[in-house]
């Protein structure tokens, strides 16, 4: 349960589910919206890399071709995608989310935190902001405890994070599993100067 609730965090994304294919406009999007959610990632680079062809200038395609290249592990082309956007509008947001991916599943655990907070100031008021920020934050922080250890200001950050995330109410299956993990780590705060490595395993 503890594994699966952790995985969680590495497939969520602000893809929305899509209709069935039709013809129309807007069908290339959904087909490679299909395609993402089939793991069927090179498809989907194709596919937004046409319709860069058509539209060179669409943030929107490229931060989408950026997260088909990160789930193939192409992460400095992902990410030079983003930091280009990045360095033409600073406010940008989404662009934020997919370089916090790109860290995240490159376990650069401090710099995964630091993008979706930067994601989330951005996109602050904002009724689009994607309240599972807080989740990908507090889930790094979470196995930097399990791999590195995390201190007691850490330690803290992760149980505000996830209480920042539980706030929202989310439809989360694995809600009371968090909640069981915060109940149990509350008791494991690491004393001035040292840090808590614990895996959850005892």
């Amino acid at each position: 349960m503890r594994l699966a609730f952790l995985c969680i965090c590495l497939l969520v994304s602000p893809l929305v589910a899509q209709p069935g294919l039709e013809d129309g406009p807007d069908a290339p999007e959904r087909e490679a919206a299909q395609a993402m959610r089939s793991r069927q990632f090179i498809k989907a680079e194709f596919i937004y890399r046409n319709m860069l062809a058509s539209d060179p200038t669409s943030n929107t395609t490229r931060q989408l071709l950026s997260h088909a290249l990160i789930m193939q592990g192409r992460y400095f082309e992902a990410d030079s995608i983003n930091r280009s956007i990045i360095l033409k509008d600073s406010t940008v947001a989404g662009s934020y989310w997919y370089l916090a991916l790109s860290a995240e599943r490159q376990d650069q655990y401090d710099r995964a935190v630091y993008l979706f907070d930067r994601y989330l100031d951005k996109t602050k008021g904002q009724s689009t902001q994607n309240q599972s920020a807080w989740l990908h934050m507090g889930s790094n922080l979470r196995r930097k405890m399990h791999q590195q250890g995390i201190d007691e200001e850490e330690w803290g950050l992760m149980q505000h994070y996830y209480k920042q995330y539980l706030n929202g109410n989310p439809p989360d299956p694995y809600v009371d599993s968090l909640y069981a993990f915060l109940d149990e780590v509350r008791r494991r705060r690491p004393a001035p100067g040292t840090k808590l490595v614990w895996d959850e395993a005892q």
